[in-house]
C-alpha cells in the first residue's frame, strides 16, 4: 500500500470583481449607439434567402460580462431563428474591460484591460457575421 503524503492546497484565485449598477448604466447607455449602427449595416434580408442572414443584435448582460447576440434567420425555418454571440465584453475591474471573440475550441481575447471607449469602438468597426 502507498504512503499517503499530505499536500499543501493550492490558493484560490481572487474573486472576479463585481460590476457596479452605475457602469452598467453607463455601457449599456454607451452600447445602444453602437448597437443601432451594426443593425443597420449587417441585418438586411436578402432578395434570394438562400443562407442564414442576421436578422437582429442585441446586448445580454451574463454575471460580469456584457455580450453581443446575433438571432440569425435561416431558410428553411427548421429551425427558425437561432442565436450566437459575436462578442464579449469581460468587466476586469476599475472600469476596464476585456474584449473576446468566439472561436472554435473558447474565447480569444484580443484586447485587455481595455477602456470602455477603446472596446466599443473596436466592436463597431471589425465586428462581423
Amino acid at each position: 500500500m502507498p504512503k499517503r503524503v499530505w499536500q499543501a492546497e493550492r490558493p484560490k484565485l481572487p474573486p472576479k470583481p463585481k460590476v457596479p449598477d452605475e457602469i452598467r448604466e453607463m455601457v449599456d447607455l454607451k452600447a445602444a449607439p453602437v448597437v443601432a449602427m451594426l443593425k443597420r449595416r449587417y441585418c438586411k434580408t436578402p432578395e434570394v434567402p438562400r443562407f442564414n442572414w442576421p436578422e437582429d443584435l442585441f446586448t445580454r448582460w451574463h454575471r460580469d460580462a456584457l455580450y453581443f447576440v446575433v438571432v440569425i434567420r435561416t431558410p428553411h425555418g427548421r429551425p427558425p431563428t437561432f442565436e450566437a454571440h459575436a462578442a464579449r465584453m469581460e468587466h476586469v475591474g476599475g472600469g476596464k474591460f476585456n474584449l473576446a471573440v468566439p472561436m472554435r475550441k473558447g474565447w480569444n481575447t484580443f484586447m485587455n484591460n481595455a477602456t470602455l471607449e477603446a472596446c466599443l469602438e473596436e466592436v463597431s468597426e471589425s465586428i462581423s457575421f
